[in-house]
C-alpha cells in the first residue's frame, strides 16, 4: 500500500483566494507524489494566518495533526507544504515546537521550494537541517511581523480620516458583515451588490416579529434575488460537499448572527494598538439605531414556538413610523395568549419617559389606521389629479447642493491635513450635518414624486387601493395582502401617533404626506363611552372641491371594487360620514366607543 503524501495549504486573504496561490501550491504538491510514488491527499486552510500560530490550534493542520495522534492517519505519511513559512509564521520557538511536534509523530515533512525533507531522523543525524528551519522561521516571522506593522499603520490613518469624517476603509479591524463590500483607501465601504438586498429583507421582517426559521424560508425561496453568503471552507464542509450532504441556501445561524450586529445601523468597533474606537456611521445603515434595539427586544420576548407567529404579518411595525403620542418613543408589536398587540416600547424599556407605558390589542389599532387610509389615500389620490406642480425640480436642486457639499468636504480635507484646526474640524460637520438632511429630503420628495408619476388615472388607482383595505383583510392578521397594505402605508402615510391618556381614552391620528391628518378619539357622552372621528386638512386646500371629485368618481371606484353601479356617496354626507359609508361598503364592523377606551 502506497504511504499518503498530505499537501498542506494555506492562505490568509480573500485576494490569495481568487488568485493563484490554491493553483500554485496544489499543482506542485501533486507532481512531487506522483514522482515519489506518493498518494496524494489535499487538505487545505483558506483564509487562516499562521503569524499568531492559529492554523496550529483551528482548521486543517490542528486536524491533521490530531488525526496522526489518534491514529486515523498513519505515523509515516507525508506533510508536503510549498515552505515552512505556509507551517508556521508564530515566533521562532513556537515555530520549531510545531515542527518538532510533527516529526516526533513520525510525519515526514517536505518542502516543495527547495525539495527539504525534515524528520526526525534527518534532524538527528544532520544538525543544519535544524539551523535551516530556524533561520526560515525568523524570516517568516520577521515579514509578518513588518506586514502587520505596515497594516496597522495605515488602519491608524484611515482611523483618522474616519474621525474627521472623510471616506476611508479601515483594512486591519477585522471582518466585515457579509452585506458590505470593503472600499479602497479613500472611499468608504459600501452596500454589497449581492447581499444587501437580502439583510434588507432580514431586517424588515425581522421588525414584523418573525422569526429565524421563516425568514431562512423566504430567502431561500428566491436564491436568485437573495444568495447566501460563502460559507467557511473546512475539512467537515468538504467532506459532507463530497457526500452530497452539505447544506446549501441561508442557515438560521447566519440570520441569528446577522440580527445582533450593531453594524446593521453603521456602527463599527474596532480595536487598535489596545485603544477601542466605535465608529458610528462607519458602515451603510441597514436600520436605525431604535429599530435594531427592537429587533433585540422582539427576537428576547418573542418565546412562542408555534407556527403561526413566523407568519403574522403587522401592518404598522417595522415601517418606522408608528410612535408613542406621549413620549414620541418607537411602538412595536408582541404576540401574548394568541392576541396581537401594539405597545410603547420605548416606555417599556424605559428609555423615554411615557406616563402611561401603553399596549393595546392590535384590532382597534389596526381598524382606526385603514379606516384613515380610507380617507386619506382618496385625498391623496385627487390631489395628484390635479395638475399639482412637480416636486422634481426640488429633488435636483438638493441632489446638486449634495454634489456641491461633497466638493467642499473635499477642500476642507486637505485643509485640514495641513493645518489640523479645530475650526475646519467643526466646520467639517456641519457640512456632514447638512448632507444627511438632504439625502433624507431627498427620500421624502421622491416618495412624493412617485405617487404624482402613477400612470393609471385618479379613478383606477383608488379602486385598487380600496381593494386592499377590506375588513377581511383586517381580521386576517396571516393573509399575505397585509405586505400590500404595508407598502401602501409606507408610500402615503407619514407618521401614526398612538395616545393613551390619563383619563383612559384612546386617540390615533394618521398623518398622510400630502398634510392630510385622519384622527380617532375616544370621549365621554354623558356617563357614556364614545369616539369622534375628524380630519384636519392643511392650509390652503379646497375642501368642497376635494369632495367633488371625490364624489364624481365613487361611482366608479365601487362599480370595480363592489360590482355596484349605485354606490355614489350621498351629498348630504359630511366628509367624514362619507368615509365611514366607503368603510361600511368595504365590509368593516362599526367602531364602538368602548374600543377607544383601555381597562
Amino acid at each position: 500500500m502506497k504511504k499518503k503524501l498530505y499537501s498542506y495549504i494555506r492562505w490568509s486573504s480573500a485576494q490569495q483566494t481568487s488568485g493563484t496561490s490554491l493553483e500554485r501550491q496544489t499543482a506542485a504538491a501533486a507532481e512531487y507524489a506522483k514522482t515519489h510514488d506518493l498518494e496524494f491527499v489535499e487538505i487545505l486552510d483558506a483564509g487562516v494566518s499562521a503569524f499568531r500560530g492559529k492554523n496550529a490550534t483551528d482548521g486543517a493542520l490542528a486536524e491533521f495533526i490530531a488525526a496522526v495522534e489518534n491514529d486515523a492517519i498513519p505515523s509515516d505519511s507525508w506533510l508536503y507544504v510549498e515552505n515552512l513559512d505556509r507551517l508556521s509564521r508564530a515566533t521562532v520557538r513556537n515555530a520549531l515546537k510545531l515542527l518538532l511536534h510533527i516529526t516526533d509523530l513520525g510525519v515526514t515533512v517536505v518542502t516543495g521550494m527547495d525539495g527539504k525533507i525534515y524528520s526526525a531522523e534527518t534532524m538527528d543525524k544532520d544538525f543544519t537541517d535544524l539551523m535551516i528551519s530556524l533561520l526560515l522561521f525568523s524570516r517568516a516571522n520577521e515579514e509578518s511581523k513588518t506586514k502587520s506593522d505596515r497594516v496597522k499603520e495605515a488602519s491608524m490613518k484611515a482611523l483618522a480620516r474616519v474621525q474627521a469624517g472623510l471616506p476611508a476603509t479601515i483594512k486591519g479591524g477585522g471582518a466585515d458583515p457579509f452585506w458590505i463590500q470593503r472600499g479602497g483607501r479613500e472611499t468608504s465601504p459600501t452596500q454589497h451588490p449581492a447581499h444587501w438586498l437580502a439583510i434588507k429583507k432580514i431586517v424588515e421582517l425581522s421588525l414584523q416579529g418573525i422569526g429565524c426559521n421563516r425568514i431562512r424560508q423566504v430567502l431561500n425561496d428566491d436564491p436568485t434575488l437573495y444568495p447566501p453568503p460563502r460559507q467557511k471552507d473546512t475539512p467537515r464542509r468538504r467532506a459532507l460537499l463530497d457526500a452530497g450532504l452539505a447544506p446549501t441556501g441561508w442557515n438560521i445561524h447566519r440570520i441569528e448572527d446577522a440580527r445582533r450586529q450593531p453594524s446593521l445601523y453603521g456602527l463599527k468597533t474596532i480595536t487598535l494598538s489596545g485603544h477601542t474606537y466605535n465608529l458610528e456611521g462607519y458602515y451603510p445603515a441597514v436600520c436605525s439605531e431604535e429599530e435594531f434595539h427592537l429587533i433585540q427586544n422582539i427576537s428576547a420576548s418573542n418565546r412562542l414556538k408555534s407556527g403561526d407567529i413566523r407568519n403574522t404579518i403587522t401592518l404598522l411595525s417595522g415601517l418606522n413610523l408608528c410612535k408613542c403620542g406621549s413620549c414620541g418613543g418607537w411602538v412595536t408589536t408582541f404576540r401574548k395568549n394568541g392576541k396581537l398587540t401594539y405597545r410603547c416600547d420605548a416606555g417599556h424599556r424605559k428609555i423615554h419617559h411615557c406616563p402611561t407605558t401603553w399596549s393595546l390589542n392590535a384590532l382597534i389599532i389596526e381598524s382606526a389606521t385603514v379606516r384613515a387610509l380610507i380617507a386619506g389615500v382618496a385625498h391623496n389620490i385627487i390631489e395628484d389629479s390635479q395638475d399639482l406642480e412637480s416636486v422634481a425640480g426640488e429633488i435636483d436642486n438638493r441632489r446638486a447642493e449634495v454634489v456641491e457639499i461633497d466638493r467642499k468636504r473635499e477642500r476642507l480635507a486637505v485643509r485640514i491635513a495641513e493645518e489640523d484646526d479645530d475650526l475646519l474640524m467643526q466646520q467639517l460637520r456641519q457640512y456632514n450635518a447638512r448632507k444627511r438632511d438632504l439625502l433624507a429630503e431627498i427620500g421624502t420628495l421622491t416618495q412624493r414624486e412617485a405617487l404624482r408619476s402613477e400612470e393609471h388615472n385618479a379613478a383606477e388607482r383608488l379602486a385598487e387601493a380600496q381593494r386592499l383595505l377590506t375588513g377581511e383583510m383586517v381580521a386576517d392578521i396571516y393573509t399575505a395582502e397585509r405586505l400590500a397594505v404595508r407598502e401602501l402605508i409606507r408610500k402615503s402615510v407619514r407618521q401614526v401617533s398612538i395616545w393613551k391618556r390619563q383619563d383612559k381614552s384612546l386617540k390615533l391620528e394618521c398623518e398622510f404626506i400630502s398634510g392630510w391628518r385622519y384622527s380617532f378619539e375616544g370621549v365621554m357622552d354623558g356617563s357614556l363611552k364614545s369616539f369622534i372621528e375628524y380630519q384636519t386638512s392643511p392650509d390652503g386646500i379646497n375642501m368642497l372641491e376635494i369632495y367633488g371629485k371625490l364624489n364624481a368618481i365613487t361611482a366608479k371606484v365601487f362599480s370595480r371594487v363592489l360590482g355596484a353601479d349605485d354606490c355614489v356617496i350621498s351629498p348630504n354626507l359630511s366628509h367624514v360620514q362619507a368615509y365611514q359609508d366607503m368603510a361600511v361598503r368595504l365590509g368593516h364592523s362599526p367602531l364602538t366607543g368602548s374600543q377607544f377606551f383601555w381597562k
